[in-house]
């Protein structure tokens, strides 16, 4: 395994955090409220990314909640205590029937460099971008060790060369898949598993680093 120190400042990715920045935007994903009781701790953690990195706005890729019937009220709260320091973008994801009548919810959001949407489905007419930025998949590593093993958040990352296939998922020149923002999440092991998101009918390798920008090696679906 390699460190890849450029990785972070080619890229936006910030390590540790399993955050992405790009132009004062701050992009999370997957934080699956009502699902393992921390939101008070998502909360904070966000709060502290957002102080970190001075953003002036915030994109939820998707999965802001988990379970139907979860109190929309504290989902409410929970978005309203972030826009008292940021402006809040929420793109709709698989786990999030119900919150359009709650909140402002988006398919997909852009600033012409960065496109990014949850991943659990592929829309049609996605504006051109350098970078396609997904979610969805709660991509993991499983790590062998004394006791087992245990599975380590990460990013996957492709090169998207191929006109066709390009064309197919909506004209961009690199696909980044985030991890899991709440880290009490389940993921799946990419080396022991292929991941959900419709991005794998059309790419099938991946460059697989750990949150702490760890080289993990190439994956094939």
């Amino acid at each position: 395994m390699k460190w890849r120190k450029k990785y972070s400042a080619k890229s936006g990715i910030l390590a540790d955090i399993a955050s992405y920045y790009h132009k004062g935007v701050l992009f999370v994903a997957d934080l699956h409220l009502g699902l393992t009781g921390n939101e008070k701790e998502l909360l904070q953690n966000l709060l502290r990314v957002i102080e970190k990195t001075n953003c002036d706005t915030m994109v939820i890729n998707g999965d802001l909640k988990h379970r139907f019937g979860y109190s929309f009220k504290m989902i409410e709260n929970f978005v309203r205590e972030l826009e008292k320091y940021v402006k809040l973008v929420i793109l709709f994801g698989n786990h999030d029937c119900g919150l359009r009548n709650l909140l402002k919810i988006d398919r997909y959001f852009t600033d012409g460099e960065i496109l990014a949407l949850h991943g659990h489905i592929r829309y049609k007419d996605l504006p051109e971008a350098d970078v396609m930025l997904l979610a969805h998949s709660h991509p993991a590593y499983f790590v062998e060790d004394y006791v087992g093993g245990h599975k380590i958040r990460v990013w996957l990352e492709s090169e998207i060369k191929d006109e066709v296939e390009n064309e197919k998922i909506g004209r961009c020149k690199r696909v980044i898949i985030m991890p899991s923002f709440n880290e009490l999440c389940t993921s799946t092991a990419v080396n022991l598993e292929k991941p959900a998101g419709f991005i794998f009918k059309y790419v099938k390798e991946f460059e697989v680093f750990s949150i702490d920008g760890i080289y993990l090696g190439s994956m094939k679906f």
